[in-house]
């Protein structure tokens, strides 16, 4: 992975370059931002380049040995861990790295959503035997970090250990992993990749050098849009929200289309207050996987943000397609100045009780009751 592969965010690859060339590589790192940054992409390209042979003060070499095995991510000294599925006592990362190596290179822009989605949108979690040595979960091809760690670089100056995820540690594997940062071996890189620096231990984030990476503007996500696929007549550039993978997601599938329909029937269904209809809407969209819940409920916001522009400014600044354009028209008529703060709260708050594995047909349910008291709320105006 080189930096120039990765799009836009010049000043954050200037920014990392020239702390490499003043020779200030932290040996602990976290690469922190909202959802929708390409910070895995920038933590490999940034460990490419701390071991490239033929380094130039903008980026790696792609041809020297290092680069070559880095740009397959088989490189003896880089070690990446992620959260994964349990299938057995000993279940680590190693068991699913063909796996993974397929998924990254496939779209460096991805996200966890997505990996848990690929895994069969079933929970995973980063596990205390990554980081011990327990004689049971070890043999001579699966090496925990411990046994890897006691050993000698192979090849490389730094040895990269890249932990993408953190957020989904156990708090006995934090406190393991906190164990390496406080004495890191020689040679050795850590650098996290989070999304949510605020679910780690304080004491573990206070010993990170932090490399924050913002999302993507409207503007760039248009810009690389444009440049892919041609003009974005649907306005997804502005639905991602930031978001590059759920960019491409959206180019590549009819999912916009099916958000339409299951948000269209929800809408009708709250204003309607028929909760026969809610408890068997709320059960059909619980059977559906967690990315495209979080995608419903992120397209409910987008939605209720469109109604208002269409209310308080000018509807051809919508950046909708015809179909969606033609309901926020005629949706927008509820939504105004009293409850659209409240229904996006609720909005925002659901997505973050997924994230806590909570029961989806129970939360849409209880939102369902929300959003239909929410939506007899007349403006003040009228």
């Amino acid at each position: 992975m080189r930096f120039n592969e990765i799009f836009a965010l010049e000043d954050i690859k200037k920014e990392l370059l020239n702390g490499i060339s003043k020779n200030r590589i932290a040996h602990s790192q976290i690469f922190t931002g909202p959802k929708g940054g390409p910070k895995l992409a920038l933590a490999l390209a940034y460990a490419q380049y701390i071991n490239c042979l033929n380094k130039t003060e903008k980026d790696s070499c792609n041809t020297c040995d290092s680069c070559v095995k880095y740009s397959k991510l088989s490189h003896p000294d880089l070690h990446v861990i992620f959260p994964v599925v349990k299938i057995s006592k000993c279940t680590r990362a190693v068991d699913y790295m063909p796996e993974w190596r397929n998924f990254f290179t496939t779209n460096i822009y991805s996200s966890l959503d997505e990996w848990s989605n690929f895994m069969g949108d079933k929970t995973s979690f980063i596990y205390t035997h990554e980081f011990t040595s327990t004689k049971e979960c070890v043999d001579n091809s699966r090496l925990t970090l411990y046994n890897k760690l006691a050993l000698k670089n192979f090849e490389s100056k730094h040895r990269v250990v890249i932990i993408w995820g953190p957020e989904k540690m156990l708090k006995v594997a934090s406190n393991k992993l906190l164990k390496f940062l406080e004495e890191p071996p020689d040679g050795t890189v850590f650098l996290l990749v989070s999304d949510e620096t605020n679910s780690l231990l304080p004491t573990l984030t206070s010993r990170l050098q932090k490399s924050f990476i913002p999302k993507y503007t409207d503007e760039e996500l248009l810009l690389f849009y444009n440049d892919k696929f041609g003009s974005d007549i649907n306005g997804f550039s502005k639905k991602a929200n930031g978001d590059i993978s759920y960019l491409l997601s959206l180019n590549k599938s009819t999912e916009e289309a099916d958000l339409l329909k299951d948000f269209t029937s929800w809408m009708r269904l709250c204003f309607k207050q028929d909760f026969q209809g809610l408890t068997n809407w709320a059960s059909l969209i619980s059977s559906q996987n967690t990315i495209y819940k979080k995608k419903l409920l992120g397209f409910s916001i987008n939605t209720i943000r469109y109604s208002l522009i269409n209310n308080f400014g000018n509807n051809k600044m919508l950046q909708t397609s015809n179909d969606e354009k033609e309901f926020v028209l005629k949706f927008s008529k509820f939504v105004n100045e009293e409850n659209s703060i409240p229904l996006i709260l609720e909005f925002e708050k659901s997505i973050q009780y997924l994230n806590r594995n909570i029961n989806s047909k129970i939360l849409f349910f209880e939102l369902s009751l929300q959003v239909s008291k929410m939506l007899k709320i007349k403006s003040s105006v009228d």
